[in-house]
């Protein structure tokens, strides 16, 4: 008898695809990711298409730290897209895309926008520069 896998709930796979927002922001490969975050480019791949086992909290660790994101922004950032409804595109001051564009009532300002307010002229090295006054 083959081994079912346990399908991956709502939580994993929206955290899935944060990361994999940053993978593609960032202009990474799934290869330099696996590399740059210590794991396999097979299981970074089984993550992205959401296949089981779901992802485990070590793995959020490595891939957001690879991805230059705090693993609790990267958690943050997913549970808001499950537990907040979508803006219709109908709605009067919404862009209707369902990006999320700010923290929220949290008061953590930008810490938990994945782009840092960066503009497309703008690259990763500038954005660590930026933060170093905060580590």
């Amino acid at each position: 008898m083959s081994a079912r896998k346990k399908p991956v709930e709502d939580l994993g796979r929206s955290v899935a695809a944060v990361l994999q927002e940053q993978t593609s922001f960032l202009g990474l490969s799934y290869r330099a990711l696996a590399k740059s975050a210590g794991m396999s480019m097979n299981r970074v791949g089984i993550i992205f298409r959401n296949e089981g086992p779901a992802i485990n909290v070590d793995e959020i660790v490595r891939m957001a730290s690879a991805l230059f994101l705090l693993p609790s922004q990267v958690v943050a950032e997913a549970e808001a897209r499950i537990t907040e409804p979508a803006p219709s595109a109908s709605a009067p001051g919404s862009s209707g895309s369902g990006v999320r564009q700010g923290a929220g009532s949290s008061g953590a300002g930008n810490v938990a926008r994945l782009d840092f307010g960066r503009s497309k002229s703008r690259v990763a090295r500038e954005d660590l520069e930026e933060l170093e006054p905060f580590a």
